[in-house]
C-alpha cells in the first residue's frame, strides 16, 4: 500500500481561483500509475478551496454566509477532484472520489467506504474539503489529515508528497535565496504561513508527516513539477526529503 498526496499548490494555480494545472497533474499521475499494488490518492484544494475559505471565514461558527461558504467551497472541491479523478481514468486506473463533507460529522471523519472500495480494486479519490463539527461550526479536514488517518489504519510502506516545492527546506525557500534542502530531516524547520493556505503552510504540512512517519516505513516529499524524481529515489542525487 502506498499513499500519494498530490499538494493543492501544485495542481491548481494557487492565487487563481479554481484554475487547475492540468498538465502537472496528469504529469503526476503518470508516475504514480508506474507504482504496483493499492494506492490511495489524496489531493488537496489549492485554489479551489484556499481562497473562498477565507473569504466566507471558514472555518467558523455556522451563519449564512459560512453556510454560503460550505456550499460553494464542496461544490468547487468536488469538481477539482472529478478533474483528478477523470485523468486517472483516461490512464486506466479505475478510481472514485470521497469527500469528508460527506463522510464526516461532528468531528469525526468514517472511512469505512474506502476500503470497501480497495477490497474490490478500486483506487479511493480523497480530498480535503469542508465538514462540520460539534457546537455549530464548520470545520475544514485537510487533505494533510487524510494521508494520517489511512496511514494509521492501513500502515503503508510509502506515503508520496507532491507539493511546489523540491522538499523540507531549512527555512523557507520562498523567502530565503540561502534556504537549504534537507535530504533527510533530523530538525524542524522554521516556516511562515503560506498565503491563502487555512490549513498551517508548511509548517502545519511537518508537523503532520511527523506523524505520519510513525505509521509507515518512509515518507518522501519532492516537488510535484519533477514527479519523476521519485523514481531515484534510492540514488544519492534524488532532490527531494526523505523522512525515514
Amino acid at each position: 500500500m502506498i499513499i500519494f498526496k498530490l499538494g493543492g499548490s501544485v495542481i491548481t494555480k494557487k492565487d487563481e481561483y479554481r484554475i487547475p494545472r492540468m498538465e502537472t497533474l496528469r504529469n503526476i499521475l503518470r508516475v504514480v500509475d508506474k507504482f504496483q499494488g493499492k494506492k490511495i490518492i489524496v489531493h488537496g484544494g489549492g485554489s479551489f478551496g484556499h481562497i473562498k475559505a477565507k473569504e466566507f471565514e471558514i472555518p467558523g461558527r455556522v451563519t449564512p454566509n459560512t453556510r454560503k461558504g460550505y456550499a460553494v467551497i464542496h461544490r468547487d472541491m468536488t469538481d477539482l477532484n472529478q478533474l483528478v479523478v477523470s485523468a486517472l481514468i483516461e490512464l486506466g486506473i479505475s478510481a472514485v472520489g470521497m469527500s469528508s463533507a460527506t463522510l464526516g460529522i461532528n468531528g469525526k471523519v468514517v472511512y469505512d467506504h474506502a476500503q470497501n472500495l480497495l477490497s474490490r480494486g478500486i483506487t479511493p479519490v480523497l480530498y480535503g474539503d469542508v465538514y462540520t463539527l460539534r457546537g455549530g461550526r464548520f470545520g475544514i479536514y485537510s487533505g494533510d489529515t487524510i494521508v494520517h488517518d489511512m496511514a494509521i489504519r492501513y500502515k503503508p510502506s510509502k506515503a508520496i508528497f507532491f507539493t511546489d516545492v523540491d522538499g523540507i527546506f531549512d527555512k523557507d525557500p520562498k523567502d530565503n535565496p540561502d534556504a537549504r534542502l534537507l535530504k533527510t530531516v533530523n530538525l524542524k524547520p522554521q516556516f511562515g504561513l503560506t498565503r491563502n493556505d487555512v490549513t498551517g503552510g508548511m509548517e502545519g504540512k511537518f508537523s503532520t508527516i511527523q506523524k505520519i512517519r510513525l505509521h509507515c516505513k518512509e515518507v518522501y516529499l519532492l516537488n510535484g513539477n519533477y514527479p519523476e524524481r521519485i523514481l531515484e529515489k534510492r540514488r544519492k542525487s534524488f532532490i527531494g526529503t526523505v523522512i525515514s
